[in-house]
């Protein structure tokens, strides 16, 4: 992950936190400082090891409740080189990068750490000493906030090959709300261009009864979801189906897409639809930017790769009522668990 992506992650999960919204991604870490060493290395180890090999961003210097208070970057390195000591042979996760982020007078550091190379042991410090017990090292857990020992389940998990999580880039999007004539209801109509990368050579099959896709504004207390998401390969026109099947001329040798999946061979373009039918909408709840984000989870996995993109408001068309478009890249991507 470039450093411009990992910042903009940061970023927006630290905007969310100023908002006081949850986060919600089991991928990320939030910590008001730098805590002792043999305690982030507990939580670092059980972290990785529940991430499923997806990268994990920590925070310090942002708390969920407080918000940003700021870290001093000038101590990481002498705490780094402690929380190492603290791992089993000192295998840890790889630290892929440590950035300075200047937020709001002070300053964030975000640490992204690759976890692929589960499981990771951690000394248990106790051992040797009186009382001690005899059990010198740990395999860790986290199970949302908290983190225990790994049950033999969880070392399963860790054992069974999984479907490497592919990477999307969003390069375009619409969002646009169509009246339907009668001034009683409005139709939602998104479309995102994405640009898709498989983690390796396997083919990747996303069904589409596992992907979903919501749309937030801040003048709205609620998170509204689409009641249908599909992928498709780009095509000059309308796709037309066909005995389960999408039928047609299409431009991606890379990418094909059934009534029920998309299937990814290799690098290419893709495009998300979704859409849902709500009762009308007075201009007065209508916001100049719209949080746009689609879950989408391939066959092999238990995770999913979220989307997200915030779009800006601009002139609607013809029946459109109101429309939104992508301002720029929003090239971030990052993993959530989600029920299988």
């Amino acid at each position: 992950m470039k450093p411009h992506e990992v910042e903009s992650w940061a970023l927006r999960v630290i905007d969310r936190v100023k908002k006081n919204q949850p986060v919600e991604d089991s991928r990320i870490e939030l910590k008001a400082g730098w805590i002792p060493p043999g305690k982030a290395a507990r939580r670092l180890a059980g972290h990785a090891n529940a991430a499923g090999g997806t990268f994990i961003l920590w925070l310090i210097g942002v708390d969920e409740e407080e918000g940003v208070v700021g870290a001093d970057y000038a101590e990481f390195a002498a705490w780094w080189d402690q929380v190492e000591s603290q791992f089993d042979e000192g295998f840890t996760p790889t630290l892929s990068r440590h950035l300075n982020i200047p937020v709001e007078g002070t300053t964030v550091v975000a640490l992204l750490f690759e976890t692929e190379r589960a499981p990771f042991v951690v000394k248990n410090p106790a051992y040797g000493k009186k009382g001690g017990g005899p059990v010198e090292l740990e395999v860790p857990w986290r199970e949302g906030t908290s983190v225990r020992s790994a049950r033999r389940a969880d070392l399963l998990k860790l054992l069974s090959p999984l479907q490497a999580l592919p990477s999307f880039e969003v390069i375009g999007g619409e969002f646009t709300a169509y009246e339907d004539g009668r001034g009683l209801d409005l139709h939602w109509s998104l479309s995102l261009k994405l640009y898709v990368e498989p983690a390796n050579d396997n083919h990747v099959v996303i069904p589409f009864h596992r992907c979903k896709a919501t749309f937030k504004m801040p003048t709205l207390t609620e998170v509204l979801e689409f009641d249908q998401v599909r992928l498709h390969p780009p095509e000059p026109s309308i796709p037309v189906w066909k005995e389960s099947k999408v039928v047609g001329e299409f431009l991606s040798k890379t990418i094909e897409s059934t009534q029920d999946e998309v299937l990814i061979n290799g690098p290419g373009k893709v495009c998300l639809d979704a859409s849902l039918r709500t009762a009308w909408m007075a201009e007065e709840h209508v916001s100049d930017e719209v949080e746009v984000q689609a879950s989408l989870r391939p066959t092999r996995t238990d995770q999913s790769v979220l989307i997200s993109a915030t779009l800006s408001r601009c002139e609607p068309k013809g029946m459109e009522r109101y429309k939104w478009k992508l301002k720029q890249d929003q090239s971030i991507v990052w993993t959530i668990d989600l029920p299988a």
